[in-house]
């Protein structure tokens, strides 16, 4: 077999052993999650949620780029945190950092709604650009070109990791769709297809856009 379908094959055979190994992640944590939910106080319950949203968001970004160099790692645990930090905004929502607040909030803050994952990815898109601008323009920043790669996916970075939060917060909760409203709560089954065929649609629209910008 020649060295390019071997390696073709092989990112297939990953990209499906990922994703499988993926939804039975996702299936396997909220039995666990909501089994030993009952048995944490609040605030380990918060540190279990955003550790849980760590590795989904994780997770996603491996089906999207895979794990080929020290880059790389550093884009899936960009993707884990900017999955958990999400949740800051129940912080500024209900203005204190007690526990008991921060659960207490009933409705959704301003992170917490789908329609927001564009405009956000947008600006980042924005910022890395404008960062990038700098790094060629001045020499003393000539160091943090390697950083290009990371600032380039960036905005599908954010995208990834801020759907996948929202995904699993809508079991509970629904997909909210602000100023469109809010739909009911998301069925597990449905949960798992989403955020497993997202990353894999976002995998291979980077590939085919990476691929078209190498031929123009």
């Amino acid at each position: 077999m020649p060295p390019r379908e071997k390696r073709s094959l092989t990112k297939y055979v990953f990209a499906i052993l990922g994703t499988l190994s993926f939804a039975t992640f996702c299936l396997l944590e909220q039995n666990f999650f909501k089994y030993f939910s009952q048995r944490l106080t609040i605030l380990q319950r918060i540190l279990a949620d955003s550790f849980v949203h760590f590795c989904v968001g994780c997770w996603c970004w491996v089906l999207v780029r895979g794990i080929h160099n020290n880059h790389i790692v550093i884009e899936i645990c960009l993707a884990g945190l900017f999955s958990s930090a999400i949740d800051i905004d129940h912080i500024i929502e209900a203005r204190s950092i007690y526990p008991k607040d921060l659960i207490n909030i009933h409705h959704r803050s301003l992170f917490h709604t789908l329609t927001a994952v564009p405009v956000a990815s947008f600006v980042v898109w924005v910022c890395s650009k404008y960062i990038w601008g700098l790094i060629l323009k001045y020499k003393s920043l000539e160091q943090l070109k390697p950083l290009k790669g990371i600032l380039i996916v960036s905005p599908w970075i954010i995208a990834v990791a801020w759907t996948s939060h929202q995904l699993r917060d809508a079991l509970r909760r629904g997909i909210s769709l602000q100023p469109f409203g809010v739909t009911g709560p998301v069925p597990l089954w449905l949960y798992v297809a989403i955020v497993t065929i997202i990353p894999n649609f976002i995998r291979l629209l980077v590939s085919f856009l990476h691929e078209r910008k190498q031929l123009t």
